[in-house]
């Protein structure tokens, strides 16, 4: 099923199913490397890959606190906030969510994402990442808007997002997608754990 970007999305039934679907997603010319990539959503986490998921999780927040910390913010427990996500892994889980991990044809692991409900009618955007060396190819608006379908064809009304402030790349995507900038709110998942972290982040919502 095409998205707007070109990325392919692929329901995962089995461990087996990987790589095996995305000979017919369109070329990336940017990166002869990643000829193909496709997003592939999970409905159960016995099909998740969970080491290699969970050390993408780990790459990212450890990326997140480099940056806080260079630009001059608190120091924070990276895995007061990987552990936070698996140990409720549930939420981000159909009916109630959707998580997605982007590979290449030749099942390189490229990114992530996921979205839970908060409360009824409202979701969040959760760990938007990809990883540096195939940014710039649209992977990153493509697992954003695979979520916003869902997050419609779930019913909700709302979407929440937030990022650190020393994060660049995610303001100028979350507005280009719809997203308008608001004041902090504490009900993400990144605020509940690490309250010292607030004045130091972006916040954003969608009407959807």
């Amino acid at each position: 099923m095409p998205n707007s970007s070109n990325f392919a999305i692929n329901d995962a039934p089995s461990l087996s199913a990987f790589g095996a679907d995305g000979g017919n997603v369109p070329a990336i010319k940017h990166n002869p490397a990643y000829r193909a990539a496709y997003l592939k959503r999970y409905h159960s986490r016995a099909n998740v890959p969970v080491k290699a998921a969970r050390d993408l999780l780990v790459e990212h927040v450890h990326m997140m606190r480099r940056r806080m910390v260079e630009g001059g913010g608190p120091d924070f427990d990276i895995m007061l906030h990987v552990d936070g996500f698996w140990n409720k892994f549930e939420q981000v889980l159909p009916p109630v969510g959707s998580y997605y991990l982007a590979w290449s044809a030749h099942n390189a692991l490229l990114g992530t994402g996921a979205l839970r409900t908060i409360s009824p009618g409202v979701g969040e955007m959760k760990h938007l990442y990809v990883r540096p060396q195939v940014r710039g190819l649209g992977l990153g608006q493509a697992l954003v808007e695979a979520r916003l379908a869902d997050a419609r064809a779930m019913g909700l009304k709302t979407l929440l997002a937030d990022t650190f402030a020393a994060n660049p790349e995610m303001p100028a995507l979350y507005e280009k997608l719809g997203f308008t900038r608001v004041e902090p709110f504490d009900v993400g998942g990144t605020a509940g754990i690490s309250p010292e972290l607030v004045e130091h982040m972006l916040f954003f919502r969608m009407a959807l």
